[in-house]
């Protein structure tokens, strides 16, 4: 290696030799790895990820065609779906999906709508049915009292 290129060799004894750069932020792309780097780009991991939940169930594709014909992009609809999906499961984003081709509404927002006050419930409150349990003292041990216990 020297101040103006790099050299690499693999196990098959191959020499791969790449320009180095030196100013920051700058890129190198390769005609060898174009094609890789065509896979990685934005526009090709949104449109994996349309063709990912489109073959996800019937009623994604169904409800993707439908958003389309009525103008909301398709693949950033599959995008805001992907996103749902780490809140929640499967089947329920399944479900609410089918519940909005039943209503003939192919929005997203709606989609959204519908997990999120599905999920925002508040955690209902306990409370003792006595309440003077609430009020129990209690005088604090020492802890060389636990000693004698080992």
């Amino acid at each position: 290696m020297n101040g103006t290129r790099s050299e690499a060799q693999d196990i098959h004894r191959n020499f791969h030799v790449h320009r180095r750069l030196l100013q920051k932020h700058q890129k190198s792309e390769l005609p060898g790895h174009r094609e890789a780097l065509l896979l990685c780009s934005p526009r090709a991991k949104f449109q994996r990820i349309f063709e990912l939940m489109a073959g996800l169930g019937p009623e994604i594709k169904l409800f993707l065609q439908n958003g389309h014909a009525e103008g909301e992009d398709p693949v950033q609809a599959a995008y805001v779906m992907f996103r749902l999906l780490r809140d929640t499961s499967k089947e329920t984003l399944l479900s609410a999906v089918r519940e909005a081709n039943s209503l003939k509404v192919y929005k997203t927002k709606y989609i959204h709508n519908l997990l999120e006050s599905s999920g925002a419930k508040e955690p209902a409150l306990v409370r003792p049915q006595d309440e003077r349990l609430l009020e129990i003292v209690y005088e604090a041990r020492n802890l060389d009292d636990y000693d004698d216990l080992i």
